[in-house]
């Protein structure tokens, strides 16, 4: 239903835009057969709406065209409504020929180029052979020169056409490639958020598995002289246990979907960099702060774990832009020596004091808190990307100065995977 009240929308607009702009027109052969540029409209129309049914919509523009222009006549000069309908319908038949024309060509005139322009001026030519002939005008006639002129006409209106429905496939193409881009940026954001976590996890899952064993070998040794307190002891083991086996499954499936949304297994250095850079220009306008976020790149790579990579550039890009109170800079430099990978993001934030430098990377060390409820957040960012550049065999480091901001800098050997 929403479908057939949408078509009939679009055919009513586009009777009444043929209408509007068909009384812009001039009357070639002093009868009532006009050249405007409605029939451009009236196909391009019909180009850029697919889904609509062309010969329907030829019927509904030719019955309307002969109608207002009979109404118009009766209304302005006293015309009898039905004489005018008799002089006008003509022009009915031609929408009505062109409308078919454009259902029966339809595969040919959505490929766009020179057979758009040429298939829609052979349309627009016969559509007005049809109009001459109903009206009887050949019978009176040089034949030729009028074809002639039916012709040109119709090249030119193809032509503009043609132009407008290339002009308006470009733009579609570039908006579909700018969404298509937006949307490969938030998912590799989001499966590099994945990544980080997943590694976090298993870390979590190898503690966890060490504190079942100990419970275990607790519950041995007392189980021989404190009966009560070996079941205890079992008990806590039976649970870590259980709560090992849900954080088993929540890994696999975070995995999986690692994995799915992957976008093969390697990725240019410099795509990671652009994403990481726009992501967090978007994060400080959200945030109503005005920082210039920079960035450099030496080297040019394809690069493997790039999830991982990512994860550790857009986390110290993020904490450093949260570090700024209202207005300042961050540096994004991104090195390559000697098959080694170097990440350095810098800031001008409130820095870190020197007493802190020892603990940063500690799980739930944090100076971020949210200003509605005071609530600290979870201190796991830093943490994560130390574990993250372990497990790539690397290193980070951190310079900082209260007031004056903070240089972090990651090192590790460049990820080229198998």
């Amino acid at each position: 239903m929403w479908k057939l009240w949408q078509d009939i929308k679009s055919l009513t607009y586009l009777a009444l835009l043929t209408i509007f702009v068909s009384n812009f027109s001039f009357f070639p052969f002093g009868t009532g057969f006009r050249f405007s540029l409605a029939v451009s409209v009236f196909c391009f129309y019909l180009l850029v709406h697919e889904r609509l049914n062309r010969s329907l919509a030829g019927f509904t523009t030719g019955v309307s065209v002969t109608v207002f222009r009979a109404g118009a006549g009766f209304l302005l000069a006293e015309v009898p409504f039905l004489q005018g309908l008799g002089q006008h319908y003509a022009a009915g038949v031609f929408y009505l020929l062109l409308g078919a024309g454009l259902a029966l060509w339809r595969r040919g005139l959505n490929s766009g180029g020179a057979d758009i322009v040429f298939g829609l001026a052979f349309l627009d030519m016969g559509a007005n052979i049809g109009e001459l002939l109903v009206r009887g005008d050949f019978a009176s006639r040089d034949v030729l020169p009028m074809i002639y002129l039916l012709g040109l006409v119709a090249l030119v209106r193809g032509a503009l056409t043609g132009l407008a429905y290339t002009a308006w496939q470009q733009r579609e193409t570039i908006i579909k490639q700018e969404q298509k881009e937006r949307e490969f940026r938030r998912l590799l954001l989001l499966t590099s958020d994945v990544a980080g976590e997943l590694l976090y996890l298993d870390n979590t899952l190898a503690q966890v598995e060490s504190v079942t064993v100990q419970s275990h070998q607790l519950y041995k040794r007392l189980k021989t002289t404190g009966p009560d307190e070996a079941e205890a002891a079992l008990a806590v083991a039976r649970e870590v246990h259980d709560a090992k086996k849900d954080f088993a499954r929540l890994a696999a499936r975070l995995r999986h979907v690692v994995v799915r949304e992957s976008h093969g297994e390697h990725l240019a250095l410099h795509t990671l960099v652009e994403v990481a850079v726009k992501a967090n220009q978007a994060l400080a306008s959200e945030q109503g702060k005005t920082v210039a976020v920079y960035s450099s790149i030496e080297g040019r790579a394809e690069v493997a774990a790039y999830h991982r990579i990512l994860a550790i550039i857009n986390n110290l890009m993020s904490n450093a832009v949260e570090a700024i109170p209202q207005a300042g800079a961050v540096w994004l430099d991104v090195r390559l020596r000697e098959e080694h990978l170097y990440i350095e993001v810098r800031d001008t934030g409130i820095g870190i004091r020197r007493e802190d430098l020892g603990i940063i990377f500690e799980p739930g060390y944090t100076t971020k808190y949210n200003p509605g409820t005071g609530q600290a957040s979870t201190g796991l960012g830093l943490a994560q990307v130390k574990a993250i550049a372990e497990s790539l065999a690397g290193e980070i480091t951190v310079q900082s100065e209260p007031t004056k901001g903070s240089t972090f800098i990651v090192r590790m050997p460049l990820p080229r995977g198998e």
